[in-house]
């Protein structure tokens, strides 16, 4: 199944399918989002949707019929079904397990099948924005147009992208509503927002009204990232730098020795940051930080902690067989992403944001020959 569905599956979609990058989408987000700290600009919007329960409510009826759609031969979706149609359900009450009772929709929580059937789904309802968007009535989001871009997907976490205009949204918004009709994804308000641009204080109350959904101005949060009309700023690390502090306060009294910090640091602590080190150039500020955070908790088991460190921090950051810790070096593992994505538009990267990248930026030679201006994004 996982070979087949990068056949069948959207671009627009990347979660869960090999090759396919979360940085993407914050990329490409992060680039439409540059004219929004402007007064002046075309009006536009963004809506962030997000779905009620959404792995627990796809209908089994729609999901067999959609993968027989697809192509999938009978006996595989026997095979597929039978897998999704027995689950059950056990209640805890005080600690004890009462009785058992079958489930009727769903798709099952942690099963390595589940994200790819949850896909699909959701592969059902890029097609309907693709159709639907091809009416007259329907005005893309500036800078869009070109690419067929109507929205961008990680699994359940979506948003639409139009002009700002009542036929473009409620073209939108009918889609929504066909799709939860058919698959039982229905739309959880009270977490859905939308963001405006070039909008006046009138059309925004009407579009508020009219969608049930709340504003919500920037900085905001998108897939664990903070995104920002403009250059991030060191303070807006600040969230990330506490819930490391947080961390780190949490482990303090557990007599840890010197290897057991050891492994957390590179467990845990840059778990933590791996994701904002591979999308966005760190300021060294915060990579200094981050540093000072890891070398007082490993020396001394205390992130304030400002004793003298027994390695040199660099030392420490070598590889094992160079007798270093293997730590890996937080400003090094920046530029390591970052030039990943250069090879990668190099490459032309089979992608919606490399695409992007090239129609725009591209179009008359490569990234190497390339040189950044005012205008260009900061990124």
């Amino acid at each position: 199944m996982a070979n087949v569905l990068h056949e069948i599956i959207n671009h627009a979609q990347n979660a869960f399918l090999g090759g396919r990058n979360i940085a993407d989408n914050i990329n490409l987000i992060q680039e439409l989002l540059r004219y929004y700290g402007r007064k002046r600009a075309s009006p536009r919007c963004i809506i962030k949707i997000d779905f009620r329960k959404a792995f627990d409510s796809v209908q089994w009826s729609f999901l067999k019929q959609l993968m027989k759609l697809f192509g999938f031969l009978d006996h595989f979706l026997h095979l597929i079904m039978m897998r999704v149609e027995t689950t059950s359900f056990s209640l805890a009450v005080n600690g004890d397990l009462l009785g058992f009772f079958a489930g009727k929709c769903g798709v099952r929580q942690g099963d390595p099948l589940s994200p790819y059937l949850f896909i699909m789904c959701m592969e059902y309802f890029s097609r309907l924005l693709n159709m639907a968007t091809q009416k007259a009535e329907f005005h893309f989001h500036p800078k869009c147009q070109s690419l067929g871009i109507s929205h961008l997907a990680f699994a359940d976490d979506i948003l639409l992208l139009c002009r700002c205009d009542t036929p473009s949204v409620d073209i939108l918004l009918q889609q929504l509503f066909v799709f939860g009709r058919m698959t039982g994804l229905t739309i959880n308000a009270a977490k859905s927002f939308i963001f405006f641009c070039g909008v006046g204080e009138d059309t925004k109350r009407a579009m508020l009204l009219h969608t049930g959904f709340a504003e919500r101005s920037f900085s905001f949060k998108y897939l664990g990232v903070p995104l920002s009309p403009h250059r991030l700023l060191a303070s807006q690390y600040h969230p990330l730098l506490h819930k490391l502090e947080s961390c780190i306060q949490s482990w303090l009294g557990k007599h840890l020795s010197y290897a057991g910090r050891l492994v957390l640091i590179k467990l845990v602590l840059h778990g933590m940051v791996q994701l904002r080190l591979s999308i966005f150039p760190m300021p060294s500020l915060v990579v200094s930080k981050i540093t000072s955070l890891y070398q007082n908790f490993l020396w001394n088991g205390n992130p304030q902690s400002n004793k003298s460190a027994l390695v040199a921090w660099k030392q420490a950051c070598l590889p094992l067989n160079e007798r270093g810790l293997g730590i890996l070096d937080i400003a090094a593992r920046n530029k390591c992403f970052l030039a990943r994505q250069l090879w990668n538009i190099n490459l032309k990267f089979d992608s919606l944001w490399i695409h992007w990248v090239h129609h725009f930026y591209l179009t008359h030679g490569t990234i190497w020959s390339s040189r950044a201006h005012k205008s260009s994004s900061p990124l």
